[in-house]
């Protein structure tokens, strides 16, 4: 329904002004009880929202004003019949004191009704609605809904899904005999997209409001000239007479015959003095409206530089009752009036209109509807000028303090706030009339307190709701209504002492633990590898099986957690496929995973005795089930009981890999200490080694919005957007990458993620396609064995050699851990080569010292070479010294590692069991392996020419080249790196979201 802001103004005596303030100020500000009983009366839900009525004094001398505003539903008719009829004694006891009163209050209120706009015959004005489509009786009805509502929710058990505990309000309601409202569904929010329109529909109105006297006057000219014309064509007339008489070529006789008819030369003359006369005159309209656009905005420079600023304070008394009636107990908004003087001059007059026009026209296309600019405080304002005087008045209802509400215009909406009140005596300094002005925050609220005046009478239809409230009130009840899935029950239910979701705000407890960090706070862990049965049924009731043992969220939960072992799981393709996922949804999974580790050998590097047919894996299996237990008890209970389940439903196992047992966490010696200190997952570095004998884990990015990136000792540097390492969340460059999706009609409980972002709450979001990627992430397993003894006995030769060859002299000291160092990028402690080129630094350095820029530190590599293991993984700056830039590039191919060391079997070397994580297999893991890794051309990530080296730990067999080290006397040529890692099986797995486990568990 429209809503009518009605204005009415009458004239008063300055003689009555008095008198006129104390019969307004008997109503009460707020409205006393008796009166405002009458004013809450609806009419088929129709009502007044808001009213006020004031006696002003003028600018203009020998004039005063009686101004009765209000907002409300309906046409303007109905507004003032119906205040009449619930206030008639009331305020006849005031207009009866205008100078023009004629007794009859309704026909004197529509006759002084006064119409705000920016057209040529309007009154200057603007109005604005922040409710808009919202009657006061549908605002009333909701707001009871809700608190129906909330009882039920309060009352309500713990474990269910939203859509679940949404049905539940539905059927208490109904059992009630409380039917769900059925609301209109909100108007769409508009965008910045609509910029184009806005513009197209501003300039549409101004021509018409504006520029249709002047087009008129042109048509009117251009018919007088034309007129002009064919009285001096009489002479071409008679030519043409003539003309047409003339002989012609039988080839040219459709002309011939044109000719014959005398009127047609002269018809086709004075076609084109028409195109001529029409040329002219609109370049000579163009020219006069540039010349005019340029005289007036010089004469506004002129004005702007001259205008005298308001240097007075608000009258202490005034300023003291204004002050007494704002922050009512119970009211959640206020009210106030402003009044002031335009400045002098048809200028002045000319671009008032125009900031009415553009905020008018621009504004209601480019914003929220309801809100003015990212400002949605207001329930009710207007702008309006009193005829015959420069008297501007401001009306507004808002909600919170008044400090707060014009505080965010000063830092919100200056330029439309500077671009209205710089027509006004007094306003602080303007630059090009929207500028500057509001601004001066503390000089534009003393000029704004020192315009207002004192509300005797204000009324409010609902004084304990404020628009945000008006507006959840209205999504509950639509949700309520219309919610069809999880997604939109999850936002409705977000409307009860919270918000929606933003959208790079991880939803923590809907993703795998290990995405979160190692879990070293579980040391003991195993991986199995499993091939689901034949049969759909068993498969799906394996999962769910599976599912309660699965952990979700970070390791404070963890640790509050009584089980003593958890699992994570991961999903090949084919896995997806026995599980019963469509086949065109598993066809929107990433071609490199659809494909497979095995058949990327080229890309991987996975050659020679690293090929697929050496490997110790018979096949990567269906499901990757990995395990982590407080102790190795814990562990192999677990393990004991996955080999249960799969007794049950008919699984094989393929492969099992005992990992090490990590160092514990040392600050928290219990779960009860960890969790008052708040260092549930991250209270002390690893300094777990890997069998080479190096630190591990230390360089590791760190997920925004993680509790790990809120803490002080997360440096900038490591933080990466979500969306780089789990999908549906904004990534490096904030985009969200598109992901796996599904058609609607797979999900009939609708219980699965949606993709679009536009869920309010309800709809016909039930019609999108499912997110079957959102709050999932792929996972690279690579079973790495490592000749540990070939390593050292590499270094020792290569340190034994320079040192006869005496290079390298002091400040270093070149022993096997300096030849291991240099190729890694660090000591074995884990401490940096960039800050530590000499010796081994402590301990502590590690953590304090992770936080460097190679690029910056090291531009020519001297301390860490550029062939080093840790600058390929991770150039930082190195392709430019000190960019933040290219730090962001290098984040885009950033692997967060989760694997461990393995536990050999009897005739293998040991190794790890590398495993990490990303949102993007290509860009991410098989481009650091292809490019950064294995790559013989290392400019692609390093400014220097190594051409024929690859990473001296690089899963791939080796090529026979050497490894560099730059120094101040000349590279250092290492002799041939043999293979020190060699792949012994491994796959690409996906780690679903809850939701997603939760879909393929079922029967």
């Amino acid at each position: 329904m429209s809503h009518a802001l009605v204005t009415i103004i009458a004239p008063l005596h300055p003689d009555s002004l008095d008198n006129a303030i104390t019969a307004i100020d008997a109503l009460g500000n707020p409205a006393n009880k008796v009166l405002a009983e009458e004013l809450r009366k609806l009419d088929e839900g129709r009502g007044i929202h808001f009213a006020s009525l004031h006696a002003l004094p003028s600018y203009t001398e020998g004039k005063a004003h009686i101004i009765l505003e209000m907002s409300a539903d309906g046409d303007e008719r109905w507004a003032v019949q119906w205040i009449a009829r619930l206030a008639g004694p009331q305020l006849t006891s005031v207009f009866k004191l205008a100078t023009d009163w004629q007794g009859d209050l309704t026909k004197y209120l529509l006759a002084h009704v006064r119409r705000a706009g920016f057209g040529i015959g309007a009154q200057p004005g603007l109005a604005h609605v922040g409710t808009p489509g919202m009657t006061v009786g549908r605002i009333k009805a909701e707001a009871a809904l809700f608190s129906d509502i909330s009882q039920i929710l309060a009352h309500q058990g713990g474990g269910i899904s939203a859509l679940d505990r949404l049905e539940d309000v539905r059927s208490t309601l109904r059992a009630s005999g409380k039917e769900p409202l059925t609301p209109p569904e909100p108007p769409p929010p508009s965008s910045q997209s609509e910029t184009l329109e806005a513009i197209g529909a501003g300039v549409t109105v101004f021509a018409r409001e504006f520029l249709r006297p002047w087009l008129l006057a042109l048509l009117l000219l251009w018919l007088t000239l034309l007129a002009l014309q064919w009285y001096e064509a009489a002479e071409l007339r008679e030519w043409v007479k003539v003309a047409g008489a003339t002989a012609i070529p039988p080839s040219d006789r459709w002309w011939a015959a044109a000719r014959q008819w005398p009127g047609f030369m002269f018809a086709l003359h004075m076609l084109g003095v028409a195109l001529s006369l029409t040329l002219k005159l609109l370049l000579g309209f163009a020219a006069l409206a540039l010349v005019v656009a340029a005289a007036l905005y010089l004469q506004l420079r002129r004005q702007e530089a001259q205008d005298w600023v308001s240097n007075r304070s608000p009258d202490v008394e005034v300023l003291r009752e204004i002050e007494a009636q704002e922050n009512q107990p119970g009211y959640a908004h206020n009210h106030m009036i402003s009044i002031t003087q335009r400045k002098h001059g048809w200028l002045r007059y000319f671009t008032l209109r125009l900031i009415f026009l553009a905020i008018g026209t621009a504004g209601p296309r480019l914003y929220k509807a309801g809100y003015l600019g990212s400002i949605g405080t207001i329930h009710f304002a207007r702008w309006f000028t009193v005829p015959g005087t420069r008297d501007l008045i401001f009306v507004s209802n808002y909600g919170g303090s008044w400090e707060a509400y014009i505080e965010d215009f000063v830092t919100l909406a200056h330029n439309g706030l500077t671009g209205v009140w710089s027509n006004t005596v007094g306003f602080p300094k303007t630059n090009n009339l929207i500028n500057d002005g509001a601004t001066d925050g503390e000089r534009f609220k003393r000029f704004a307190r020192q315009s207002m005046q004192p509300t005797k009478f204000w009324f409010s239809a609902y004084p304990g709701f404020d628009t945000d409230m008006i507006r959840a009130n209205a999504d509950i009840s639509f949700g309520l209504a219309t919610a069809m899935t999880e997604d939109a029950a999850t936002t409705w239910l977000s409307h009860f002492g919270s918000t929606r979701r933003p959208d790079i705000k991880l939803v923590t407890t809907e993703i795998q633990s290990l995405v979160f960090g190692g879990l070293g706070f579980l040391p003991s862990s195993a991986a199995t590898f499993w091939a689901l049965p034949d049969d759909q049924t068993a498969a799906r009731a394996w999962l769910a099986d599976l599912k309660p043992i699965i952990a979700w969220s970070d390791g404070r939960r963890l640790l509050e957690d009584p089980r003593r072992a958890i699992v994570q799981l991961g999903l090949s393709a084919e896995g997806l496929d026995a599980l019963g996922l469509p086949t065109e949804a598993l066809e929107t999974f990433p071609a490199a995973f659809r494909s497979g580790m095995r058949n990327r050998p080229r890309i991987l590097g996975d050659m020679g005795l690293s090929a697929s047919q050496h490997w110790w894996w018979r096949e990567p299996g269906h499901a990757a089930v990995f395990i982590y237990g407080d102790d190795a008890n814990a562990r192999d209970e677990l393990l004991r009981r996955l080999d249960e389940l799969a007794q049950v439903h008919g699984m094989t196992l393929l492969n099992r890999v005992l990992m090490k047992e990590v160092k514990k966490r040392k600050l928290a010696d219990t779960k009860a200490d960890a969790i008052a200190s708040g260092n549930a997952q991250h209270d002390a570095p690893r300094h777990d080694q890997e069998p080479f004998g190096f630190a591990d884990g230390i360089s590791q990015p760190i997920i925004q919005g993680t509790y790990k990136a809120e803490r002080a000792e997360a440096n900038p540097l490591h933080i990466v957007a979500p969306g780089e390492f789990v999908l549906g969340y904004p990534d490096g460059r904030g985009n969200v990458p598109p992901g796996p999706v599904m058609n609607p009609i797979h999900d009939p409980s609708n219980a699965l993620p949606l993709c679009s972002k536009k869920t309010i709450a309800g709809g016909n979001d039930v019609n999108f396609d499912r997110d079957l990627g959102r709050n999932g992430t792929f996972l690279v397993v690579r079973q790495l064995e490592q000749d540990v003894g070939g390593f050292d006995d590499y270094c020792r030769k290569e340190s034994e050699s320079l040192s006869k060859r005496s290079r390298l002299g002091p400040p270093y000291h070149v022993t096997p851990k300096f030849i291991a160092a240099k190729m890694i990028g660090r000591w074995q402690n884990g401490a940096p080569l960039v800050r530590s080129p000499y010796t081994m630094a402590s301990n502590k350095a590690i953590v304090e010292e992770n936080a460097f820029l190679l690029g910056f530190e090291d531009p020519e590599g001297l301390r860490c070479p550029f062939g080093a293991h840790i600058r390929r993984a991770n150039p930082r700056d190195s392709l430019n010294p000190g960019s933040t830039e290219q730090v962001s590039i290098s984040n885009r191919h950033r692997l967060l590692r989760v694997g461990r060391s393995y536990e050999p079997n009897e005739g293998q070397k040991p190794g790890i069991l590398f495993m990490c994580l990303n949102a993007d297999l290509e860009r991410q893991f098989e481009f650091v392996q292809q490019t950064w890794l294995n790559g013989n051309v290392i400019s692609l990530a390093c400014p220097t020419n190594l051409s024929g080296e690859s990473d001296p730990l690089s899963s791939s067999e080796q090529a026979r080249s050497g490894f560099t080290i730059p120094s101040r006397d000349g590279p250092v040529k290492l002799e041939p790196l043999p293979s020190f890692v060699t792949m012994r099986g491994g796959g690409y797995y996906f780690m679903p979201g809850k939701r997603l486990v939760s879909y393929l568990s079922e029967p």
